[in-house]
């Protein structure tokens, strides 16, 4: 098979530590995103409120980008938000 074969891919897992939203929210979001065949099993851990990915390193590249902007307090996206909109006025 050739190295790039995704259903080759060795699987590698991932813990991440949620701040802002609940894991087992999160989990909800990328079922519902990406379906069963998204590339990754994800397993919330409410109790420590973590996420534990299982997938190829690009499926899991996925998630993180995505948890980046999943994962902000309130306040945070707001002002990113803010400062996205006067970038665009200057």
């Amino acid at each position: 098979p050739a190295p790039n074969d995704k259903a080759n891919a060795p699987s590698q897992v991932k813990v991440f530590s949620l701040r802002n939203i609940a894991a087992d929210s999160v989990q909800k979001t990328l079922v519902d995103l990406y379906g069963a065949d998204g590339g990754f099993v994800a397993s919330a851990q409410p109790q420590t409120n973590q996420l534990v990915v299982v997938g190829t390193e690009g499926a899991l590249q996925k998630v993180e980008a995505l948890l980046e902007v999943l994962d902000q307090a309130p306040t945070d996206a707001v002002v990113k938000m803010l400062s996205q909109a006067t970038q665009g006025a200057i």
